[in-house]
């Protein structure tokens, strides 16, 4: 009842108007839908032919070399990934494993039937599989992941490029021939603010984003620990370029302009964030040196405030690297 007398209410006013003010209300309302699609067309039209998920799956199929196993367990990277793969598999020489299933029984057999050279350990539980996986394998071929899985301290996670890759805590990286290869993968991995994002945040695809914006940002706090400073701070702006609404990516910008002794720009940095530092989380830059010493000693982050060493600690992976 209460809608029927509103909209006889409405119907009642809208006849006692002028008769001009009621036809220019009536061309508004006959004009509105096609103002939005004029709007709105462009955003959805860049969708048509747009491959950027397909060229966020090549990055990460092509990272890995030849006899690899990639392990993948977070949907963005896994179900692109995946997707490409299936439709030839023989293009990547290279297993994807997708790691979230294999405390599951039936995916084991599966997997054991089409790769046998692949070893599994038998368990059903989460936590007594996924580090016996990677130390029964690791000999044995080269492993890629989405995410530092838990190991023993016999092995850690180096990142390269989009990925990271299991290292013997042991071995030793070369340091000029780590850096090149992750640039040699930034410079020939997609731009992904190249297609539909570069129009328009579509909410599902903006997640590609996110993957791009991370493997940077992990790469540059990698080069931070090798005292290449310069070097980070081009992956750290590549993050902020690629995934500006991450605060943690204007920080870590911030944090490799303070070790370049460039203070004034770390400090206009923040009025930049998506959500500006207060007053007491900018102290760190009133101090402001250049050394490797002051990230060896205090780490990523905790050189602007203590409040930003919980920041980093969130996002700082085990990235732990010897180096000659």
């Amino acid at each position: 009842m209460g809608v029927v007398a509103l909209e006889k209410g409405v119907f009642y006013l809208f006849k006692r108007l002028h008769i001009h003010f009621r036809i220019s209300v009536a061309i508004l309302f006959l004009l509105y839908p096609f103002l939005l699609l004029v709007i709105n067309f462009p955003k959805f039209e860049s969708l048509r032919r747009d491959m950027t998920a397909e060229y966020m799956a090549q990055d990460i199929l092509n990272t890995p070399g030849s006899h690899s196993l990639l392990l993948l367990s977070e949907d963005t990277r896994l179900f692109n990934s995946q997707y490409l793969y299936y439709q030839n598999p023989e293009q990547y020489p290279l297993v994807i494993v997708h790691f979230g299933l294999l405390p599951f029984s039936w995916y084991r057999e599966w997997f054991a039937r089409n790769h046998p050279d692949i070893v599994i350990p038998p368990t059903d539980t989460k936590e007594q599989i996924f580090s016996p996986f990677i130390h029964a394998n690791a000999s044995a071929f080269t492993i890629y992941a989405d995410s530092p899985y838990g190991t023993s301290d016999e092995y850690l996670w180096v990142p390269m490029g989009l990925l990271f890759r299991l290292e013997k805590s042991t071995s030793t990286l070369e340091k000029d021939a780590y850096i090149e290869e992750n640039e040699r993968l930034f410079e020939k991995y997609h731009d992904p603010l190249a297609g539909a994002l570069g129009v328009y945040k579509h909410v599902m695809l903006a997640d590609v984003l996110r993957v791009y914006g991370n493997g940077n940002r992990d790469v540059g706090k990698a080069y931070m620990k090798l005292g290449e400073y310069e070097l980070a701070k081009k992956r750290f702006a590549e993050s902020v370029r690629i995934q500006s609404d991450a605060v943690e990516n204007y920080i870590e910008l911030a944090t490799s302009q303070i070790m370049l002794g460039q203070c004034e720009e770390a400090e206009k940095l923040f009025d930049t964030t998506p959500n500006p530092l207060s007053g007491d989380q900018r102290d760190g830059c009133t101090g402001c040196i250049s050394g490797p010493e002051m990230y060896h000693r205090h780490g990523a982050g905790s050189l602007l405030s203590p409040a930003l060493s919980e920041i980093d600690r969130r996002y700082t992976r085990d990235t732990r690297m010897r180096v000659i």
